[in-house]
């Protein structure tokens, strides 16, 4: 990991009031981050954590995370806090996922599921989303040091997007337990190749199905 120096204005009108600040305009600033990005991805960095000062700066670094670097052809990912606005859109993502992975889970559960999405876990949880091009493709859920839920849109599926959002927890928790359906081979692989380890086999009250504790440690 490399962390760079803080040298960079803000957008303009927002901070003219404090001396000694750098301001630019919003195409400015926007192409300056864009080089800044490419630079980057021309030199192998596959991930950039952006830590932004200031609410100004959203849009136009928005707008330069979704030029595709050339060396890849594809927009950078955001990853973002959650906001309440993004409820309806997280459970679209989680129920395409869901289908997918839990094809065993009946509909009725599903269901249930939604409403406790809404009212019930993200109210308690810390929620990371991750965006494309503005879209949101992708969310990890962390209740403390336990990933209580990581889904991305099928859509978006091998572009590294679930590894990002780990990425996020791990940078956030460091050593992180979750549970995983024993009948999920999609998750149960990403898990694995991510380096998590199996700790106990239990059945999940809800569903009756069987669920693995995964555990994981950095190195």
């Amino acid at each position: 990991m490399r962390l760079a120096e803080r040298t960079w204005p803000e957008v303009e009108a927002y901070l003219k009031t404090s001396p000694g600040t750098i301001s630019v305009s919003v195409p400015t600033f926007t192409a300056l981050a864009c080089d800044v990005l490419t630079s980057l991805a021309s030199q192998g960095f596959a991930r950039v954590y952006i830590l932004n000062g200031h609410g100004a700066n959203i849009a136009p670094l928005q707008a330069a995370i979704d030029v595709p670097p050339p060396t890849t052809g594809k927009p950078m990912s955001l990853i973002r806090k959650y906001q309440e606005k993004d409820v309806e859109t997280l459970i679209e993502v989680w129920f395409k996922a869901s289908r997918l992975a839990h094809p065993f889970l009946e509909q009725d559960f599903l269901e249930q599921e939604k409403e406790n999405i809404r009212k019930l876990y993200l109210p308690n949880a810390e929620t990371w989303v991750a965006e494309r091009e503005g879209q949101i493709v992708g969310f990890v859920a962390l209740l403390e040091n336990e990933v209580g839920a990581l889904f991305v849109d099928p859509d978006y599926h091998g572009q590294k997007i679930g590894k990002a959002l780990m990425d996020k927890a791990v940078a956030e928790r460091g050593a992180l337990v979750l549970d995983v359906f024993k009948e999920n081979p999609i998750g149960r692989r990403f898990y694995e190749r991510y380096g998590f380890r199996q700790d106990d086999e239990h059945r999940h009250e809800a569903t009756g199905q069987p669920c693995l504790r995964l555990s994981y440690s950095p190195s």
